[in-house]
């Protein structure tokens, strides 16, 4: 899969690790534009078209608002609370090309 990043050291890392754990690793590319003051409308247009399974590492309040803007088709109500380490997976209808949030894990649940 494609991982998108910040270019924040966090971010990063982040996108290092889930590289590293996805098996076949997975393809880096670090983006502007996703840092937590962003807006995420133009990402919501750019996924439209995607046709690869696609992780975003970012930050809040820009992947709450994204999540949100993707499956409300507007960025407030925010819908999930994404601490850091938060992992939320969208997933889209074939025939409505509609987006819901298929599972979420929190930071607690993935630390040993």
């Amino acid at each position: 899969p494609l991982i998108i990043h910040s270019s924040k050291l966090r971010s990063i890392h982040s996108a290092q690790l889930l590289a590293a754990a996805v098996g076949d690793g997975g393809k880096l590319a670090e983006r502007t534009r996703i840092l937590p003051g962003d807006s995420p409308e133009w990402l919501a247009e750019e996924i439209a078209d995607w046709h690869e399974d696609t992780m975003v590492v970012g930050h809040q309040p820009f992947i709450g608002k994204l999540v949100s803007r993707l499956v409300l088709g507007k960025e407030a109500p925010v819908l999930v609370d994404v601490t850091p380490g938060t992992i939320v997976c969208l997933t889209r209808r074939s025939a409505s090309r509609a987006w819901l949030i298929a599972w979420m894990l929190p930071p607690t649940l993935l630390r040993g």
